[in-house]
């Protein structure tokens, strides 16, 4: 991989200091006294050097686990040791290096780094392996540690209530915001949240298929087709064909889109009455918790009622870009939304941000469909890669940089909207004319920008170990 694009770095900036990625407060004192108070003495070589120790030691407790009760073990001295690398992150922030400084000390320690970092992740995998029932809780542990750099699929559900009694429920995968929808009251069930909400871009680029619009969380573009069918077999008739024939074309004049990345099928909410709505997700636990078995509870509400409206959803699992290339149909999508990553390094679905994804997705959708990537992201610029790799297929593209109102959030326009980044690509230009600023859009900057190709090579498979 080249290494202007490296994943894998453990080191980065914060107000000038170097501190280890991941790193977070835990609000813990070390209670054994563990670090030598001659620590800052040493200055922050010494201070890299006991952290880089101290998490081969995190992967050393990993590597010892055989069975479950050695991982009661190792989820002891994990914590043990994110208490420990707690005390001395803050001890680096106590250098305040100069950006040369840190800059200098990232490129001495980088591969020592990267070589502990990879070892985590390894030992990760093979503990999870070895004692499954223990998942959540190596994975809280890690966490915990500011060291959990593999895709555990660790969920926790938990319930908000807003100041009106308004109540929602939210999954976090591997403590990372996954989706929200509201539980109560029943009318919000299926308004669209977090990064798809109907004033977002997401919400922008659909509401070109919304037939009849209408007030916020409202869906009258539901009627539009079943009274379509009626007056369209009704046609057939007086004609004698012995088959609804029109009907059946008004089934599928409703525009399919496809989903790379299930979270919780939130994009579910904008699929109506017969319309394809494909979603490609690799976790078989994840569909299970969304749509569980006849009397189970089921904290998440958009899939299950988008089946009880008629949507034609499917749910396809298994590697979503594999699934895509053998199960997508070709020329079909008019919209196709790509989620490939969770906003950190560690969960970054590399294989949906190279050339050859890049083809697979314009082979799936219609000659006007677009592709939405949604491309937030706390340390990488994915607009910029999205954007070469449009540049290299001769696309046009367009981003979206998507701030969430501050103000009013209980009202229904504002509930549940996260702020998101988003680029939209088209083969023509003219494909993208119909983007416009959301209602109610009042910044100066305009909502829809281009971005300039950097003139770096577009990402391939080959600088990524392809998982099939």
């Amino acid at each position: 991989m080249r290494k202007s694009h490296a994943l894998g770095l453990a080191l980065f900036l914060v107000s000038g200091s170097i501190v280890v990625f991941g790193f977070r407060g835990c609000g813990a004192n070390d209670p054994e006294g563990a670090i030598n108070k001659q620590l800052s003495s040493t200055g922050p070589d010494g201070t890299i050097k006991e952290m880089i120790a101290t998490m081969h030691r995190l992967a050393d407790a990993l590597a010892s686990v055989s069975d479950d009760a050695s991982a009661d073990v190792a989820i002891f001295q994990i914590k043990s040791t994110g208490k420990k690398l707690d005390e001395l992150r803050k001890q680096m922030q106590k250098n305040k290096l100069s950006k040369e400084e840190s800059k200098k000390l990232e490129e001495k320690y980088e591969e020592e780094l990267r070589v502990v970092v990879f070892r985590i992740k390894d030992a990760t995998r093979t503990a999870v392996q070895k004692a499954p029932g223990k998942t959540q809780q190596l994975g809280d542990a890690l966490t915990f540690a500011g060291q959990l750099h593999v895709d555990l699929d660790v969920f926790e559900v938990t319930e908000s209530t807003e100041p009106d009694g308004a109540r929602a429920n939210k999954l976090l995968r591997d403590r990372v915001i996954s989706g929200n929808n509201f539980t109560h009251p029943a009318e919000l069930r299926r308004l669209a949240t977090t990064f798809y909400h109907r004033r977002g871009p997401i919400g922008v680029v659909l509401e070109k298929f919304n037939w009849f619009p209408g007030p916020a969380n409202t869906y009258w573009a539901d009627v539009r087709l079943p009274a379509s069918l009626v007056a369209l077999a009704a046609g057939d008739a007086p004609a004698g064909n012995p088959l609804p024939l029109g009907a059946f074309v008004g089934v599928w004049s409703e525009p399919p889109i496809g989903v790379v990345g299930l979270n919780v099928g939130t994009l579910a909410s904008y699929g109506r009455p017969f319309q394809h709505v494909h979603f490609y997700d690799k976790n078989a636990r994840l569909k299970d918790l969304l749509l569980p078995a006849p009397g189970q509870p089921r904290p998440f509400h958009y899939l299950h009622e988008a089946q009880q409206r008629g949507c034609a959803m499917q749910i396809l699992i298994g590697n979503a870009r594999t699934s895509l290339a053998r199960q997508g149909p070709g020329q079909f999508f008019h919209v196709l939304i790509v989620e490939p990553s969770r906003g950190t390094e560690h969960d970054l679905e590399s294989e949906l941000l190279t050339t050859e994804a890049m083809t697979l997705y314009f082979q799936k959708l219609t000659e006007q469909g677009v592709l939405c990537m949604h491309v937030s992201h706390h340390r990488l610029d994915l607009a910029q890669v999205v954007a070469d790799l449009a540049a290299n297929r001769g696309f046009a593209c367009r981003l979206a940089k998507d701030h969430a109102p501050d103000r009013d959030r209980q009202k229904e326009e504002n509930r549940g909207h996260f702020s998101s980044d988003w680029v939209i690509v088209s083969r023509k230009e003219e494909y993208l004319q119909h983007l416009q600023a959301p209602p109610g859009y009042a910044r100066d900057a305009p909502f829809w920008t281009r971005v300039a190709p950097s003139g770096l090579p577009a990402w391939n498979d080959a600088d990524f170990k392809r998982e099939k």
